[in-house]
């Protein structure tokens, strides 16, 4: 057979299918079925054997769709199972079906006493040989999404009508749908369908609409992690406002000592947890000198050339040379998508880099630190060592800054050792307008997430600074900056207001690790002013990618916005991040 026969003969069967599906016989949908599978199965290990990456990428698209398709069908059939009694069928009437001789053209025989299996439940777990567990969970999920069974055995509509409506849409990921219904099925009293009594979704918005029609609005979204952040945001707010929670206190406290390592539990909240999520923050860049100097790994007192333990002091990774042959002074290649004018645009970064920590013979230069720098350092140590860092901060001091007694009591090692450059925590918040007007009902989010609270807002605004943001209607921010290439540190704090971290859809880069990019004009080799209204945020994984031109950056009603390549978006719709706005829905 040639290739394109057997193409016709597909096609073919698809059109039979398509238009006289109704009157095939049940042996004839489970053989076509069967054949289906097994034409699957023998392409995939078609597709392996080859190593056409294009091929790979097409089949994957196709594995996706048939995944999307296995979901919906997999609670579909459960449900129907249980409601047509699939767990009271004759012990006979299995064992044809394992042997596949069953007779479709008769009726289905039912046990006469006591079925093989007590519940439809046990029948899914023995009969799929799935944990039970996962088999109740199918069949719960399928009353929210696909129906519900009432007393009399048949089948109504699902808890929520109108998420079903959306997890039966192609274009929507039923996975997510079917999350986001759990999500909302945690908030509502136990469904008593079973009772005869069904239970419509009570849980509201203060909007006086349903959650679930926002959860469903929000599912309209191509971005499905803002999606998730948001939907995660409402049921919060809800929870929060409609329960009483157990309120933790807040404190430090020593947990054990395993081994001479001390464990503690911190726990923050309000402003404090917002300066401490600024200060871990701070200790991720790896462009400032405080940043890098968290990098720096700390020697431990007890394996030092002074301990009797190791006379001998070995040196750690990031205090051995870098050998000669990995060492270059060529550019980057063109490949590498680096800019040498836009290598970076914090100007903070480079001022840093050619400054010492601190004037005076004890000072430590960039180069001097860049020497003990450990990029390897994991994550939880490096912000170990930028809280430490604050903590010595009084014993870094030059003597003449300490009183007498307390100098008297620091060993001369640690009032000899230069300073380190540390973190310092910066507390910014969003508000809005009217709730500046009134602080009784006030809320604000912090840069780093955090939700405070109208008592917290009130202390903080009575000993802060207050840096006045003016939006408009759109989410342009009213205020012009001068004409210079770096953006200075209050126009950045405009755009941090206004985007909250990358603007690229679906990313999940805080402010602290994003670039200001210049969006008009080509950037700013092209005549883009650096004014507020054409900065934006970018990481820097997709600060790279917008100088290679894999993605774009354009105005437009005002504000930056992001074009994504056209194999992501056919559509090339303008987009903005709305994974930093979940409070707007919540």
């Amino acid at each position: 057979m040639t290739q394109t026969s057997l193409d016709l003969a597909l096609q073919t069967l698809l059109d039979a299918t398509q238009q006289q599906g109704h009157r095939f016989s049940a042996q004839m949908l489970e053989r076509t079925t069967a054949l289906t599978l097994q034409l699957l199965q023998q392409n995939v290990a078609q597709c392996l054997e080859r190593e056409d990456p294009r091929l790979v990428v097409a089949y994957l698209s196709h594995i996706e769709q048939l995944a999307h398709l296995a979901h919906r069908a997999r609670l579909q059939l459960a449900l129907q199972a249980a409601a047509t009694g699939a767990h009271s069928l004759e012990m006979s009437e299995y064992d044809a079906l394992r042997e596949q001789r069953t007779d479709y053209e008769r009726d289905a025989r039912f046990a006469a006493g006591r079925p093989c299996y007590k519940t439809p439940t046990d029948f899914l777990s023995a009969w799929l040989r799935i944990d039970y567990h996962e088999a109740a969970g199918m069949l719960t999920d399928a009353q929210l999404v696909v129906g519900r069974i009432t007393m009399a055995g048949t089948l109504t509509t699902a808890r929520f009508p109108q998420l079903a409506t959306r997890w039966l849409d192609p274009h929507c990921d039923p996975r997510s749908v079917l999350q986001s219904a759990r999500a909302l099925n945690r908030l509502e009293p136990a469904d008593t369908i079973a009772q005869g009594v069904p239970l419509a979704p009570a849980a509201r918005h203060r909007d006086g609409r349903s959650l679930e029609e926002h959860a469903s609005e929000l599912l309209r979204s191509d971005d499905p992690r803002s999606c998730r952040k948001r939907t995660n945001a409402l049921v919060s707010k809800y929870r929060k406002s409609h329960s009483e929670l157990i309120t933790l206190e807040e404190g430090l406290v020593k947990v054990r000592t395993v081994n001479g390592l001390d464990e503690y539990r911190l726990r923050v909240r309000g402003i404090n947890a917002e300066l401490l999520r600024s200060l871990l923050a701070g200790a991720d860049k790896a462009r400032t000198l405080a940043g890098q100097a968290a990098r720096k790994r700390r020697s431990n007192p007890s394996t030092t050339a002074d301990s009797p333990q190791n006379p001998k002091h070995t040196p750690a990774a990031s205090e051995v040379a870098t050998p000669e042959w990995l060492k270059s002074e060529n550019p980057a290649p063109d490949w590498a998508g680096i800019d040498p004018m836009e290598a970076n645009e914090n100007p903070a970064a480079d001022e840093s880099a050619k400054d010492s920590v601190q004037d005076g013979p004890l000072a430590i230069t960039a180069t001097d630190l860049a020497e003990q720098i450990d990029e390897h350092l994991p994550p939880s140590l490096r912000r170990l060592n930028a809280l430490l860092a604050l903590l010595e901060q009084r014993n870094n001091r030059p003597p003449r800054q300490r009183s007498d007694e307390n100098q008297d009591l620091l060993p001369v090692s640690h009032s000899e050792q230069p300073p380190t450059k540390t973190v310092e925590p910066e507390l910014l918040v969003f508000m809005k307008l009217q709730d500046l007007q009134d602080l009784s009902t006030a809320e604000g989010v912090t840069a780093h997430g955090v939700e405070l609270s109208a008592t917290d807002l009130r202390q903080l605004l009575c000993r802060s600074k207050i840096l006045p943001v003016v939006f408009g209607g759109d989410g342009q921010v009213l205020d012009l900056g001068r004409s210079s290439r770096f953006y200075p540190d209050y126009l950045k704090k405009g755009i941090i207001a206004r985007d909250r971290g990358c603007l690229v859809p679906g990313c999940s880069q805080p402010p602290g690790n994003c670039d200001v990019h210049h969006a008009a004009q080509g950037g700013w080799q092209g005549g883009c002013p650096t004014d507020i209204r054409y900065g934006c945020l970018l990481c820097r994984n997709h600060h790279t990618a917008e100088q290679a031109g894999i993605i774009k950056v354009i105005m437009h009603q005002g504000l930056p916005h992001v074009l994504l390549p056209t194999h992501l978006d056919a559509s090339q719709t303008p987009r903005r991040n709305a994974y930093w706005h979940s409070e707007l829905l919540a």
